[in-house]
């Protein structure tokens, strides 16, 4: 479907998309990516590239799988995006490389443990978790994840 104007209201777009304009609300407030213009009645006016986002969210949420939260990471990935919430962990991450111990007797390095914590973490709020595939609910794989982990830093202790 051709558009012919510069901006498209609520109604069209969600026509367009076929999906609930309750939904396109609501992915307002959790992707970053989204901003439609509003007008000074406060009626959202969304442009050609809110619409190819829409159908970017639509496809990472719908066929691939993703969760909001690996969606919005692909979508700052995309376009450039960072959020504050990027900016916190880099500067946490920098804060921790600066405080790293000297000694080897006295803690475990970040380089021998390849950042257990952050890797765990990572992985446990993985960007897919599988729909419908076997009975593993998140909580399990995060569980067994960090479990994993922890071995590996009990491993590394004992060789020492």
């Amino acid at each position: 479907m051709a558009f012919k104007d510069i901006y498209y209201t609520i109604g069209q777009v969600a026509d367009h998309v076929r999906l609930p304009q309750s939904v396109l609300r609501y992915w307002e407030t959790v992707f970053d990516v989204l901003n439609p213009h509003k007008s000074k009645g406060g009626n959202r006016r969304y442009s050609e590239q809110d619409i190819e986002i829409i159908l970017k969210i639509k496809e990472l949420l719908y066929d691939q799988g993703f969760t909001i939260k690996g969606a919005n990471k692909q979508l700052k990935a995309l376009y450039g995006i960072k959020s504050s919430e990027d900016e916190q962990r880099e500067a946490d991450k920098k804060q921790r490389q600066g405080m790293e111990p000297q000694g080897h007797d006295s803690h475990i390095s970040n380089e021998k443990t390849g950042s257990s914590f952050d890797k765990a973490q990572d992985e446990a709020q993985d960007d897919k978790w599988p729909h419908g595939q076997g009975s593993h609910s998140a909580k399990e794989n995060t569980l067994k994840i960090i479990q994993k982990r922890i071995h590996e830093i009990i491993k590394i202790l004992d060789e020492r």
